[in-house]
């Protein structure tokens, strides 16, 4: 049995880092083609607005219903004001899933070439709610420049029951978000890592 989930309880990898360099900035949803040019979506995962919460993406996906999604993403963009030391990165890429009292969970560090200077992390794990289980995922990446950073966060929710239904297109928005956060950075001029 799972401990009673507490909102107030839950912390993320954005909170660890504001408290360790400063408010971090969201990057609201029209600017996101600015940063991220060639983010793109699997064509059934459509936009879906958000009341009272800053989210510089969110896409929901219905297979059989038109009732409730089955599958959700969750894109956060920040601008960072300092450097994110990469062990705080590492430490905390599981942080939600923990305090979510989630089950299942894993966590690991993404091979992300040298001359990027990205600190990539993925945790996944199993959550409860209610009668519902879902499978969660959360991609986290960070930059570091001279100039400040940024964390891009992509959290990719399935129902438990749709995954084999859903696998390759939760691939083709992790791998679309990856490709072209590192196609951003070889356009960006005169990139310097701090």
């Amino acid at each position: 049995m799972t401990a009673p989930f507490d909102p107030a309880a839950v912390s993320s990898l954005a909170q660890q880092i504001a408290e360790h360099v400063g408010p971090l900035d969201g990057v609201p949803a029209a600017h996101l083609q600015l940063w991220l040019p060639d983010l793109t979506a699997p064509p059934a995962w459509t936009v879906a607005a958000v009341d009272g919460a800053t989210v510089t993406r969110l896409l929901l996906r219905r297979l059989n219903s038109g009732t409730h999604w089955d599958g959700c993403e969750v894109l956060n963009l920040y601008r960072v004001p300092g450097v994110v030391p990469e062990a705080l990165v590492l430490d905390n890429a599981d942080r939600i899933l923990r305090d979510s009292a989630a089950t299942d969970i894993r966590s690991c560090r993404l091979e992300v070439a040298p001359r990027y200077g990205v600190i990539a992390t993925r945790a996944s794990g199993v959550l409860h709610s209610g009668d519902r289980v879902v499978r969660s995922q959360f991609h986290h990446y960070v930059v570091n420049t001279n100039a400040g950073g940024a964390l891009i966060e992509q959290a990719i929710v399935i129902g438990a029951e749709m995954l084999s239904a859903l696998d390759s297109e939760v691939n083709e928005l992790t791998e679309n978000l990856y490709r072209s956060l590192l196609t951003s950075i070889d356009r960006a001029p005169q990139r310097r890592q701090a």
